[in-house]
């Protein structure tokens, strides 16, 4: 039951994303942290799905046929979910505080040396 579960919220969250694309949602409005947030977590989306699918796709391609292989697909998935949504929230509140700005982090050799404030 956990994995029909599993596989109609992956489908119903594959269409919603791709209405969400098709829209032009993500891209619309102005540029700046949330609307790089709300991309972002359509990515995260995207490579969730990715390994699920990969993950049964081995599942399928085994001689054992083990139902424990495609049950830990689905809880990887639904783990992965969790996560997307907590960097979600993480990723908003940076927004907040930075009032919505586009702003540039420091990527690189200098990022690793470049404490928090």
């Amino acid at each position: 039951m956990h994995e029909k579960n599993t596989l109609r919220a992956v489908a119903l969250g594959t269409i919603y994303i791709s209405l969400i694309v098709m829209c032009g949602y993500v891209t619309a409005g102005e540029p700046g942290c949330a609307a790089s947030t709300q991309t972002q977590r359509l990515a995260c989306d995207f490579d969730l799905r990715d390994d699920f699918f990969t993950a049964r796709a081995q599942c399928l391609d085994s001689a054992a046929q083990d139902e424990t292989c495609f049950s830990d697909a689905a809880d990887e998935f639904d783990e992965g979910v969790e996560e997307c949504d907590d960097i979600l929230e993480a990723r908003l509140d940076l927004c907040e505080s930075l009032d919505d700005a586009t702003h540039d982090p420091a990527f690189g050799e200098d990022f690793a040396g470049n404490p928090c404030p």
